[in-house]
């Protein structure tokens, strides 16, 4: 009989302590990303402009970036005891994990989409089981398909435990957001757009208006400063209970790693298949699509007219279109 891991509830209770405690460190560490998104925000409004658009998009880039660099560095502070810490040594940590996360993360990716081709159920497994990868990656130092066999080690035996921590992190963040979006509306800072064809051309111009900036902001601010953070503590929390309780396990033998590592190695090859076979019917599916519409006569007229010219367009043509 294994030992249990840490109950939900104490999970729930430990990461809300941790984040209360390091509150400070948490708010100045993701306010980089938050200032470059609120700016990327910023040049997306008025006219559209390619000189302000591009320069919107490096901003949204180097805001992405910085994001995923303070999520690596976080955890590794974590790993460190080191929170609190300045937060140009946190990048620095975040930096050094870059290009080992990326790989990791592009492995998965075609694991997971060979997987979930197999009929979903496969892709769900593999999906918790290598739910730990990123903390292998950046607590135990483990690379590629390392990190990934990593966490099927810590996982395999706590599968529906896991499964339900992770359900509960997934709800407790749903209800928190759906509160504050319910929030907003009250306070009339979101869009009240119909599902129309119609309004199609309204709610593109609309995420590039000042009407609904406020809640743009907000939204990005309870992501980064609350859901985030709290998300890798609850995390890494979990990973700690697993990683104690799994400490005493024997090792895999050479043929069991031989396995697992040739299953995920198929599972990602099929998934560059699957990848490749979309890019090139994606076009022609869509063109078919386009000339049954036009041969049946379509919803309406304007919605195969405007599939129509989509069709032909550039994506530039198609934001100057939507922004103008």
């Amino acid at each position: 009989m294994h030992p249990t891991l840490i109950p939900p509830a104490e999970l729930l209770r430990t990461a809300f302590h941790q984040y209360r405690l390091h509150f400070r460190y948490i708010l100045t560490l993701f306010a980089v990303p938050f200032v470059l998104y609120v700016l990327m925000v910023l040049s997306s409004l008025g006219a559209y402009r390619p000189a302000l658009s591009l320069l919107g998009g490096l901003i949204g880039l180097a805001a992405a970036l910085s994001s995923l660099l303070a999520g690596l560095g976080f955890v590794a502070a974590l790993a460190m005891g080191n929170m609190g810490e300045s937060v140009t040594d946190t990048f620095r940590r975040g930096y050094a994990l870059f290009f080992p996360f990326i790989l990791v993360i592009v492995l998965t990716l075609f694991i997971f989409l060979g997987a979930f081709s197999l009929l979903i159920i496969p892709g769900v497994i593999l999906s918790v089981l290598l739910s730990q990868a990123t903390f292998t990656l950046v607590v135990d130092g483990k690379r590629d398909f390392s990190a990934l066999l990593a966490s099927w080690q810590l996982v395999r035996n706590y599968f529906w435990a896991v499964v339900g921590r992770l359900a509960i992190l997934w709800v407790v963040s749903i209800l928190a957001a759906g509160i504050l979006v319910v929030i907003l509306s009250l306070l009339g800072l979101s869009p009240s757009l119909s599902l129309g064809v119609q309004s199609l051309s309204e709610l593109a111009r609309a995420q590039f208006s000042g009407r609904v900036l406020p809640a743009i902001i907000i939204i990005n601010a309870f992501k980064l400063f609350v859901l985030t953070p709290f998300s890798i503590l609850f995390l890494f929390e979990l990973y700690k209970s697993l990683r104690a309780n799994t400490a005493d396990l024997p090792k895999l033998t050479e043929e069991s790693l031989k396995k697992r590592r040739t299953l995920l190695i198929t599972c990602g090859v099929l998934g560059i298949f699957v990848l490749l076979v979309f890019l090139v019917f994606s076009r022609v599916l869509f063109n078919y699509s386009i000339q049954a519409l036009e041969l049946s006569g379509g919803p309406t007229r304007d919605f195969v007219q405007t599939l129509t010219e989509l069709r032909s367009l550039s994506p530039q043509q198609i934001q100057t279109r939507f922004t103008r």
